[in-house]
């Protein structure tokens, strides 16, 4: 077995010994994965994978604000017991006039659960 995927299963090893079957739970990071990947693709079996709408808009920006949004969505929030009221990827700087720079070479990915 691949060790991303043997890494996502060991994360729920985890969450299903620290939790009960309702507990909200919340995961999320750079996974660095595509949607159509096994590891991400066996998590999202699991836990909801609050992007699933969002494939075509890229999380990768490698601190480019001028070129095109590339369509690699590499970053997840995945959530269990939980609604979802806003999902969305930031674009604000890339859409802005601000000097401000990149923090990262990533947008952030945003969501409001209850």
């Amino acid at each position: 077995m691949l060790p991303r995927r043997k890494s996502m299963k060991l994360i729920y090893k985890h969450i299903q010994k620290w939790s009960n079957d309702s507990t909200k739970i919340v995961l999320m990071g750079d996974f660095n994965l595509l949607p159509s990947s096994k590891p991400i693709r066996w998590i999202s079996k699991r836990m909801d994978d609050l992007g699933t709408n969002q494939i075509s808009k890229g999380t990768f920006n490698g601190f480019h604000k001028n070129e095109p949004i590339n369509q690699k969505r590499i970053d997840y929030i995945f959530s269990k017991n939980s609604n979802t009221i806003e999902y969305k990827i930031d674009y604000f700087l890339r859409n802005s006039e601000s000097p401000i720079k990149y923090l990262s070479d990533h947008y952030p990915v945003v969501a409001i659960l209850n």
